[in-house]
C-alpha cells in the first residue's frame, strides 16, 4: 500500500508539467492547431481523471480498513482539488477550444477563454504540488531532527568522556590536550545549535503560514522547542564555554531527547501494529548488542585490549536505544514499557559499576555482567509482551471483540467509582496527618541548634576544599602544608558530628544516616590528605593526586552535611511523623493520579467528555501530590479531583443511556433493512414478470399492426399483393415452433391480474415498512423514499389492472429506485450507529467472493445475449443508414419539381417524407412503424415514377426533367457524370429491397434468443442488488441495482423483438457489472490501480474519461459536457464487458475491450483514442485491437 501511495504521490508532482504540455492557446490559431489543442486538453482531463480515480481507490481502502494518518488527510485534500479540475475547468476549456475551432474565426473569445482556463488549471495543479511539497517538508524536518539527535548524542558522549578523564586525572584539565578537546566540543555544539536554528526557522515559517486547527504539528513542535530544546541547547553551549562538563552533558542529553520528540511530532502518524513491529525489531537488535557488551565485560579482567571506559560508553549507547524504544511503546503497550524501563535501570547500574574507579577489574566484570544479564532478560520479557500484543491484535482482527462501547463504558464507570473512593480515602488520611501537633518549643530549639552546628561544619568543609583547589592550580609547591591543614580540618569536623547528632535527637530530628555517611567521607579525606603530605617531597605528582582526592571527599562531606542541615530545619518546623505521613499520602496520590490518567486514555474514544473530566481530575491530583510532597495538606485540590470524578461518573452514565437507546434503534433498523431487502427482491421478480409481459404486448402489437396504417391509395394492392402480407403477418411456416423452444420462452408468466394483486401486496408491505421506519426514527429521506415507493407501486398496480404492462414498467422501476434509496439511507444510519457503539461493520470476505463470482457468471450470460443481439441490431442500424440515404436522394429529386406544386399533388415529396419518417423510426428502433412508412414511400415512388413517364417531353430521355440535357440525372449539373445519383426507378427498387429486409427482420424474431441468458444474468444478481447476500461496497451495491434495472429493460425489448434497445440495455447492464466487479476486486485485494472506476456523481455504467462521442454529444465534444441521453448509442457494451471466457468480443466500436490489454498498452490506446481515425483505416485498427487483445488472453 505504501509503495503504491508514494508512486501515486510522485505522479502528482508531474501534473503541473502535464498542464504545460498543452501549449497555451494563441490567436490566431489554425483549425488543425485548435484540434491539437482540443485533443491535448482532453488528454490532460483524462490524466487528471485517472489520478482522481486512483486517489478515490486508495482513500476508500484506507477508510474501509480504519487506517488514519497524515497520508490519508493529504490524499483527501488532493482529491477535492482534482475533483474541481476534472469536472469543471478542463471540461470548460475543451468546450471553448471546440467552439473556437467550429467558428473558424481568427480572433474570438473562445480561444482567449481557453487560454485563461489553461492558466487557471496550471495554477490549481501547482497548488496541489505545493501541498504535496509541504507534506514532504514535514517528512524532511522529521528526518533532519532525527539525524541531528544522533549528532547531539555523539557530542554528549564525548563530553562525558572528557568529564571522566578529568575525574580520573586531576592534571588532565590543566593540559593543552584538555583545552583543545573542550574547544572542539564547544565548536561542535555551536554547529549543532546553528543547524537546529535553521530547522527551527523553517518551522516558525510553517507555523505562521498554516492554521493550527488544520495542521497542528508546527505549533506543537514550536511549543516543544520553546519549553525544552532552546533552553537545553543554550545551556549546553554555555556550560561548555564555562568548562562545566557534567552540566553540559545533562543539557546535551535533554537537547537530544527534545530533538527525538520533535522528530516524532513531525513524522507521519504510525498505527499501533507498525509501532509494535518496529519495536520488536529494535529490541532484537539491542539484545544482540547487549550480549556482545556482556561478553566483552566478562573478559575485562583477562584482556588488556578491553577497557572499562569503552565498555561503559557502549553500555551508555544501549541505555539510550532502550529508552527510545520505551518511549515509542509506552502509549501503546505500557507493560512492555515497564520491562524496558527495568532493563535501562540494569544497564545504568552496569554503567556505574564499569565507571567505578575504586573497584578492580574483577569486581567490575562480575557485577556489571550480572546487571547486563538481567537487562537482557528484561529485554526478552518486553519482546514477549509485544509479541503477545500482536497476537491479541490479530485475534481481534480475525474474531472481532464482542465487547462494545456500552460494556466498555460500564467497566469504565466501575473504575471511576473506584478512583473516587481512593481519592476520598487519601483526603481523609491527609486530614488525619494534618491533625498531628507541631513540635514542642524545646524540640524546636534543639533542632535549630543541630541545624546551626551542621551549617557551621558545612562552611568549614567547603572552605578547605576551595583552598585545596587553589593550591593545586596556583601553588603546587604548597601541597604539603595544604595537606596537613586539610587532614587536621577533616578530623576536627568529624569530632563535631556527635554533638550535632545529640542535639538532633533531642529535637526529634533523625540525622543519623547523613552524619554516619559524612563521618566516613571525612575519615577518607583525612587519610588522603595525610598521604599527600607524606608523598609531597618524594613523589610530588602522587601527592597532588592524593590532595585532589582529599578535596573531593571534603566536598562530598559538605554536601552530606548540607542534607543533614536541611532535615534539622524540617524537624524544627514539623514533627517527622507528620512529614512522613504527608509523604506517604503523596505516594498514594501519585498512584491514584496515574490510574486516573490511564482511565482517561481508555475513555478518550468511548466517552470524550468524561475523558476531559478525568483529565481535570488528574491535574488536581498532581497539585495535591506536589503539596503533600512539601508536607502540606491539599484538601482543596483533593476535593476538586473528587468533584471532577463525580462529573465523569455522570457523563459516563448519560453516555451509557444514549448508547443503549442507539443499540435499540440499530436493532430495529437492521430488521427494517432486512424487510426492505425482501421487498426489493420481490419487486425485482415482479418487475421481471411485468417486463416479460410488456415485451409480449409489444410483440403482439408489432405483429398485429392494422393495415390502415398503410392507406390503400398510397400502397396499391398490385404492388403489395395480399399473398405477400398475410393477415397473420408472421405465418407459422416462416417462424417454426422449433426456433422458439418452450424452454427458452417459458409460458409461466403470471397473468396481469395476478401481477396487479402481487403489486398491491408489495405496496401494503412497503406501507408497513414506512410505519416501521417512523417508529424506528429512521432518516427522513428513508421514510420519504418508502412513501414514494408505495405510491409508485400503486400506480403500477393501476396499470396492471387495465391491463397495461408496458405503462406499469416505469412506476415499477421508480418504486425500486426509491426502495434502494430507503435501504441505503437506513444502512448508512446502521453503520453510523455501529460506529457509535464500537461495532464497526466488517465486510464478509465470503460475501465479497460470492458476489464477485456471481458478477463474473452474469457477465458470461450477458456476453451470450449480446452475441445473439449483435446480428439483428447491426442489421437495423444498416437499414436505418440506407433508408436515410434514400430519403436524402428523394429530397434532391423533389427539389427539382416545378415551383408552386402542392405536396399533395407531388407524390415525390410524399415519398421523401415517408422515407424520412421510416429512417427516423428505424433510428428509434420502431421496426413495425418503419415498415409502414417504407410501404408509403414505395407506393409514392411508384406513383411519382408513373407520372414522370406520362409527362415526359418530346426529345427527353426517359426520366429526364423538362429543360434537362440528355443523359443528365435529376439535380445533376451540366457536364456531371451520369450514375452519381440514382433515378426514381433505382430508388424504388432499393426501397423495395429495404422493405423486404425489414419484413424479414421482423419475421425472424432473432432478439428472442437473447431473453433466456439475460434472465439468467438477472437471477444471479438480484439478491446482490437487494442486499440479501451480505454487506457489499457501496459502489458495487449501486452498480448491481443499476444492472438489474437495465436487464429488465433488455428482457422486455428482447421479447418484443427489438434488438437494438435490448442490446443497449444489455450493454448498460454489462457496464454496471464491470463497475461492480472493480469495486469488489478492490475490496478483496486492497488498493490497486483501477483503469475504470465510478466517480462521485457519475451514473452507474458511465465510463469515466471515456473517449469518443456520447449519446447526445456534439462532434468534438468531450464526455460530460452535455446531459446524457436516456439510452446509449449501442456501440459500447460488448467491448466494455468481460469479453467471455474465450475472449470473443461482440461489438468492436467501444472501449472496454482494452481491459484485456496490459496497463502500458491500454494507457497508450486511451491517449491515442482521443483523436479521430480516418474511416478508411478504422477496419484495420479494429482488427489490430482485436488480435492484440486476444493474444493477451492466450
Amino acid at each position: 500500500m505504501k509503495k503504491y501511495l508514494h508512486t501515486l504521490l510522485a505522479s502528482l508532482v508531474a501534473l503541473p508539467a502535464l498542464a504545460e504540455a498543452a501549449t497555451p492557446v494563441s490567436v490566431p490559431q489554425t483549425r488543425s492547431g485548435l484540434i491539437r489543442q482540443e485533443v491535448q486538453q482532453g488528454n490532460i482531463g483524462a490524466s487528471l481523471g485517472r489520478v482522481a480515480r486512483q486517489l478515490d481507490a486508495v482513500i476508500e481502502e484506507y477508510d474501509r480498513n480504519g487506517l488514519e494518518g497524515d497520508d490519508v488527510d493529504t490524499l483527501k485534500r488532493f482529491r477535492g482539488m482534482l475533483n474541481n479540475l476534472t469536472r469543471s475547468e478542463v471540461t470548460k476549456i475543451v468546450k471553448q477550444l471546440e467552439q473556437a475551432r467550429l467558428l473558424k474565426a481568427e480572433n474570438n473569445q473562445n480561444a482567449f477563454g481557453a487560454f485563461a482556463g489553461q492558466k487557471q488549471v496550471t495554477v490549481q495543479l501547482e497548488q496541489i504540488y505545493l501541498e504535496w511539497q509541504r507534506q514532504q517538508i514535514f517528512r524532511e524536518l522529521s528526518s533532519r531532527f532525527n539525524r541531528l539527535a544522533g549528532t547531539q548524542r555523539s557530542n554528549m558522549q564525548r563530553t562525558v568522556e572528557m568529564y571522566n578523564k578529568m575525574a580520573a586525572s586531576s592534571s588532565y584539565r590543566y593540559r593543552d590536550e584538555s583545552k583543545i578537546d573542550l574547544r572542539i566540543q564547544e565548536l561542535d555544539q555551536a554547529g549543532i545549535n546553528d543547524e537546529a536554528g535553521m530547522l527551527i526557522k523553517k518551522l516558525e515559517e510553517l507555523n505562521e503560514k498554516l492554521d493550527a486547527g488544520v495542521e497542528p504539528r508546527p505549533k506543537l513542535a514550536m511549543e516543544k522547542i520553546t519549553a525544552e530544546l532552546n533552553p537545553a541547547l543554550d545551556g549546553a553551549l554555555d556550560d561548555l564555554k564555562g568548562s562545566k562538563l557534567a552540566s553540559a552533558a545533562g543539557n546535551e542529553r535533554r537537547a537530544r531527547d527534545a530533538m527525538l520528540d520533535l522528530a516524532r511530532i513531525l513524522a507521519p502518524k504510525r498505527d499501533k501494529e507498525e509501532v509494535i513491529r518496529q519495536a520488536i525489531r529494535d529490541i532484537e537488535k539491542a539484545m544482540v548488542d547487549q550480549e556482545q557488551v556482556k561478553s566483552d565485560t566478562e573478559k575485562l579482567e583477562e584482556s588488556e585490549e578491553i577497557k572499562a571506559e569503552n565498555l561503559e560508553r557502549d553500555q551508555a549507547e544501549l541505555v539510550d536505544r532502550t529508552d527510545l524504544i520505551r518511549e515509542d511503546v509506552k502509549d501503546f503497550v505500557p507493560a512492555a514499557a515497564e520491562e524496558l524501563k527495568a532493563s535501562t535501570q540494569n544497564q545504568q547500574t552496569a554503567r556505574a559499576v564499569l565507571n567505578n574507579n575504586q573497584a578492580n577489574e574483577e569486581t567490575k566484570s562480575d557485577q556489571a555482567a550480572a546487571q547486563q544479564e538481567e537487562a537482557i532478560e528484561n529485554l526478552a520479557d518486553a519482546k514477549e509482551v509485544l509479541e503477545e500484543q500482536l497476537e491479541e491484535m490479530a485475534e481481534k482482527a480475525n474474531n472481532p471483540e464482542k465487547k462494545d462501547k456500552i460494556e466498555q463504558l460500564k467497566e469504565l464507570a466501575e473504575k471511576v467509582a473506584e478512583l473516587k473512593k481512593k481519592e476520598q480515602a487519601i483526603q481523609e488520611k491527609s486530614e488525619k496527618v494534618e491533625q498531628i501537633p507541631a513540635p514542642a518549643p524545646e524540640e524546636q530549639s534543639e533542632a535549630e541548634a543541630a541545624r546551626q552546628l551542621a551549617e557551621k561544619e558545612v562552611k568549614e568543609a567547603e572552605q578547605i576544599a576551595r583552598h585545596i583547589d587553589q593550591v593545586l592550580e596556583k601553588a603546587p609547591e604548597e601541597v604539603k602544608p595544604a595537606a596537613e591543614i586539610a587532614a587536621k580540618a577533616a578530623e576536627e569536623i568529624a569530632k563535631a558530628l556527635p554533638e550535632i547528632e545529640k542535639r538532633a535527637e533531642q529535637g526529634d530530628a533523625d540525622l543519623k544516616p547523613e552524619l554516619e555517611k559524612a563521618a566516613e567521607q571525612l575519615k577518607e579525606a583525612a587519610e588522603q590528605a595525610k598521604q599527600a603530605a607524606a608523598n609531597a617531597e618524594n613523589n610530588p605528582e602522587q601527592a597532588k593526586k592524593d590532595l585532589e582526592e582529599a578535596g573531593d571527599k571534603l566536598e562530598q562531606a559538605a554536601n552530606t552535611l548540607e542534607q543533614a542541615e536541611q532535615k534539622a530545619e524540617e524537624a524544627r518546623e514539623m514533627k517527622a511523623e507528620k512529614r512522613e505521613g504527608f509523604k506517604e499520602q503523596a505516594k498514594e496520590q501519585e498512584g491514584v493520579k496515574e490510574e486516573t490518567k490511564n482511565t482517561q486514555q481508555e475513555a478518550n474514544e468511548a466517552a470524550p467528555e468524561a475523558a476531559e473530566s478525568l483529565g481535570q481530575a488528574a491535574k488536581q491530583m498532581q497539585k495535591a501530590e506536589e503539596q503533600l510532597n512539601q508536607a502540606e495538606n491539599a484538601p482543596d485540590a483533593q476535593q476538586a479531583a473528587i468533584d471532577a470524578l463525580e462529573k465523569a461518573e455522570q457523563q459516563i452514565s448519560e453516555k451509557i443511556e444514549e448508547l443503549e437507546a442507539a443499540a435499540e434503534q440499530k436493532k430495529a433498523l437492521e430488521q427494517l433493512s432486512e424487510n426492505i431487502g425482501e421487498i426489493i427482491k420481490d419487486q425485482q421478480d415482479l418487475q421481471l414478470d411485468t417486463a416479460k409481459a410488456a415485451g409480449k404486448e409489444q410483440a403482439e402489437e408489432n405483429a398485429g399492426q392494422p393495415e390502415g396504417n398503410q392507406p390503400e391509395g398510397n400502397q396499391p394492392e398490385g404492388n403489395q399483393p395480399e399473398g405477400n402480407q398475410p393477415e397473420g403477418n408472421q405465418p407459422e411456416g416462416n417462424q417454426p415452433e422449433g426456433n422458439q423452444p418452450e424452454g427458452n420462452q417459458p409460458e409461466e408468466i403470471p397473468s396481469p391480474q395476478d401481477q396487479a394483486k402481487n403489486q398491491g401486496e408489495l405496496a401494503d408491505k412497503t406501507g408497513d415498512a414506512q410505519q416501521d421506519a417512523q417508529n424506528a426514527e429512521a432518516p427522513n429521506e428513508a421514510q420519504d423514499a418508502l412513501q414514494q415507493a408505495k405510491g409508485q407501486m400503486q400506480k403500477a398496480q393501476e396499470e396492471l389492472n387495465k391491463p397495461n404492462a408496458q405503462e406499469a414498467r416505469a412506476p415499477q422501476g421508480e418504486a425500486l429506485d426509491q426502495l434502494q434509496e430507503a435501504k441505503k439511507a437506513i444502512d448508512e444510519k446502521i453503520n453510523e450507529l455501529a460506529q457509535e457503539l464500537g461495532q464497526p461493520q466488517q465486510q464478509d470476505p465470503n460475501a465479497l467472493a460470492n458476489a464477485q463470482e456471481a458478477a463474473e457468471k452474469a457477465q458470461e450470460f450477458l456476453n451470450d445475449a449480446l452475441s445473439e443481439l449483435q446480428e439483428p441490431a447491426g442489421l437495423l442500424q444498416e437499414l436505418a443508414e440506407r433508408q436515410q440515404d434514400i430519403a436524402e436522394a428523394l429530397e434532391q429529386q423533389a427539389g427539382e419539381q416545378p415551383e408552386g406544386q402542392q405536396p399533395q399533388d407531388n407524390p415525390l415529396a410524399e415519398a421523401q417524407q415517408a422515407a424520412e419518417n421510416a429512417a427516423n423510426e428505424l433510428a428509434q428502433n420502431n421496426l413495425a412503424e418503419a415498415i409502414g412508412e417504407m410501404k408509403k414511400a414505395e407506393a409514392a415512388i411508384a406513383e411519382a415514377q408513373q407520372g414522370q413517364e406520362q409527362g415526359q417531353e418530346q426529345g427527353q430521355e426517359p426520366g429526364q426533367e423538362p429543360g434537362q440535357e440528355p443523359g443528365q440525372q435529376p439535380g445533376q449539373e451540366p457536364g456531371q457524370q451520369p450514375g452519381q445519383q440514382p433515378n426514381l426507378e433505382q430508388l424504388g427498387q432499393e426501397q423495395s429491397d429495404l422493405l423486404t429486409a425489414a419484413e424479414a427482420a421482423q419475421a425472424a424474431q432473432a432478439a428472442l434468443e437473447a431473453a433466456p441468458p439475460l434472465e439468467n444474468a438477472s437471477d444471479l444478481i438480484e439478491p446482490l442488488a437487494a442486499g440479501l447476500e451480505g454487506q457489499l461496497p457501496p459502489q458495487a451495491q449501486q452498480a448491481f441495482d443499476e444492472a438489474v434495472g437495465e436487464l429488465a429493460d433488455a428482457i422486455e425489448q428482447a421479447l418484443a423483438n427489438n434488438a437494438v434497445p435490448s442490446q443497449e440495455s444489455a450493454q448498460q447492464a454489462q457496464d454496471a457489472l464491470a463497475q461492480a466487479a472493480a469495486a469488489l476486486s478492490l475490496a478483496e485485494q486492497g488498493a490497486q490501480q483501477m483503469a475504470q472506476g465510478q466517480q462521485p456523481g457519475q451514473q452507474p455504467g458511465q465510463q469515466p474519461g471515456q473517449p469518443g462521442q456520447q449519446p447526445g454529444q456534439q462532434p468534438g465534444q468531450q464526455p460530460g459536457q452535455s446531459e446524457p441521453s436516456e439510452r446509449g448509442d449501442g456501440k459500447l457494451g460488448n467491448w466494455e464487458g468481460a469479453g467471455g471466457k474465450e475472449g470473443q468480443l461482440g461489438s468492436t466500436d467501444g472501449l472496454g475491450g482494452r481491459l484485456n490489454l496490459p496497463e502500458r498498452e491500454r494507457e497508450a490506446l486511451l491517449q491515442s483514442s482521443q483523436s479521430k481515425t480516418p474511416q478508411e483505416y478504422s477496419t484495420l485498427v479494429e482488427q489490430f485491437l482485436k488480435r492484440l487483445s486476444d493474444s493477451r488472453k492466450k
